[in-house]
């Protein structure tokens, strides 16, 4: 199991606050035309392998935005706090991977005019940091 895929269980089934809100509609990437809101979208944006003298050290530290989406903007914030309370400071075996920590480092929030996917939306983008064994 990916790190991709353990953050979509996460989402969807450990974090009871989460899964009430979405459901399942925990996207890769973005958010399919059409699909309902609210939804979460997560996606790895840098993946760093960190080294010692003898060479890798079997840890990764991938960055990945996770975004809450939702008609409202107070909707996409409590999404987000939902989010926020599953994975800041987040450990354990996330399927094949074992996550020793999590990281939240930085949010963002956002709006879309609808102009791709019909209707506005709002957001807040989480940049989190793991360090994983590989």
């Amino acid at each position: 199991m990916s790190l991709d895929t353990g953050i979509v269980t996460l989402l969807t089934s450990t974090a009871t606050a989460v899964s009430a809100i979405v459901g399942s509609r925990v996207h890769g990437m973005a958010v399919p035309r059409g699909s309902a809101m609210p939804a979460v979208v997560y996606q790895r944006v840098a993946a760093d392998r960190l080294r010692s003298h003898d060479g890798p050290a079997n840890l990764a530290r991938p960055r990945y935005q996770i975004t809450s989406w939702a008609e409202t903007h107070d909707g996409a914030v409590t999404l987000a706090a939902a989010v926020r309370a599953a994975m800041d400071c987040a450990s354990g075996t996330w399927g094949s991977d074992v996550v020793q920590v999590c990281f939240l480092e930085g949010e963002t929030h956002l709006y879309d005019d609808g102009t791709e996917i019909d209707r506005p939306r709002y957001g807040v983008a989480q940049d989190y940091a793991f360090l994983h064994n590989e």
